[in-house]
């Protein structure tokens, strides 16, 4: 691989850690999408070299470790929104009680 073309693939993915770092920090899933997308062209680019120099895999295994922890963040968030939207779908089912209760004393 070419030095420089070496050292912008390096940087490209030091840049692609420290935005998904901070994004996941932040909690912004918008933004952890967007780096994702960026990730998977980089990881493109990357699979069309033939050989990678020790400094490239070591930034991308450093990258694959934090973006593991990013997708378990992902199922962890998503988790959490399913809880909440079964906690609504439970609520529901409660108020539809009520409304069956106020329907049926009213005919009475």
């Amino acid at each position: 691989m070419q030095p420089e073309l070496d050292r912008n693939l390096l940087q490209r993915m030091i840049e692609l850690h420290n935005q998904l770092l901070t994004a996941l920090r932040e909690g912004d899933w918008g933004k952890i999408a967007k780096v994702d997308q960026n990730i998977a062209e980089c990881l493109n680019t990357l699979t069309t070299r033939e050989t990678l120099s020790d400094e490239l895999i070591a930034v991308k295994k450093k990258l694959q470790h934090l973006h593991l922890q990013a997708l378990n963040a992902c199922k962890d968030e998503c988790e959490k929104l399913r809880k909440i939207l079964m906690s609504h779908v439970e609520h529901r089912e409660g108020y539809s009680a009520y409304q069956s209760i106020d329907m049926y004393q009213n005919e009475s």
